[in-house]
C-alpha cells in the first residue's frame, strides 16, 4: 500500500544526516544504508515497499485512514516498530467509512529482546543512529505482524488508532483467493 500520504515522521536516517532521525524523543533512527528503501523486498514470502517522502518515511498512528480499493481481506501485514516498550493499538477495518471490525495491532520495542509473540522479526541491523552518531551496541529491528481478517464482506479502508510511540513502514493487504477471479497464471486480477 502506498502510506505516502499519511506519512508523518522521521525513522530512517542515512549516516550523513543521523542528527535528523524522530524514532524516539532521543532522535534515533533506523539506518538507511541497510534498509531497501523504494523497492520491493520479502519477509517470510510477503512483499513489501518502503516508500520515502521528502522528509518522512514512516505513519505514527494518529487516526489516518487508508482507503483502497473494496477488497476481501484474508490478512494484513504491518513492518513497523515502537519506541517505547511493546505496544499495541486497534485498526479499525472500514466498509464506506464505517468501522464493521477491529483487529489489534501489536509492534515491538524497536530494540526489544523481547517482542510480542505474534512479531517476527523482519529486518535486524547492525547498529541504530543517534544524534550523536552510529550506535553499534544496539541493533534495532523492524518488526513483521500479519493479522488475519476473517470478515463475511470486503472492506475498503483501514483507520490507525492513535498512539505516538507506534511507527509503521509498509503495510501489505493480501486479498483472499477468489476462484472466479483468479486468472491462469494464479495472479489475483483486480
Amino acid at each position: 500500500m502506498d502510506l505516502t500520504r499519511c506519512m508523518n515522521n522521521r525513522g530512517i536516517t542515512t549516516i550523513s544526516e543521523f542528527g535528523k532521525g524522530e524514532l524516539n524523543g532521543s532522535g534515533c533512527s533506523y539506518p538507511a544504508e541497510e534498509l531497501p528503501l523504494c523497492e520491493v523486498f520479502v519477509v517470510d514470502d510477503v512483499p513489501f515497499y518502503m516508500s520515502r517522502g521528502t522528509d518522512f518515511d514512516n505513519v505514527v498512528p494518529e487516526g489516518q485512514i487508508i482507503e483502497f480499493p473494496e477488497s476481501e481481506l484474508a490478512v494484513i501485514h504491518v513492518l513497523g516498530a515502537s519506541n517505547d516498550g511493546n505496544m499495541m493499538e486497534p485498526l479499525a477495518l472500514l466498509r464506506h467509512r464505517e468501522c464493521i471490525h477491529e483487529e489489534p495491532l501489536r509492534l515491538s520495542y524497536f530494540i526489544s529482546q523481547t517482542p510480542f509473540a505474534t512479531n517476527r522479526a523482519a529486518i535486524t541491523m547492525s547498529c541504530l543512529h543517534s544524534i550523536g552518531g552510529a550506535l553499534p551496541q544496539f541493533k534495532p529491528t523492524m518488526w513483521c505482524e500479519s493479522l488475519v481478517v476473517d470478515l463475511p464482506c470486503a472492506i475498503d479502508g483501514i483507520k490507525l488508532g492513535d498512539n505516538l510511540c507506534m511507527h509503521i513502514f509498509a503495510i501489505t493487504i493480501e486479498e483472499k483467493q477468489r476462484a472466479d477471479r483468479q486468472s491462469d497464471s494464479g495472479i489475483m486480477e483486480k
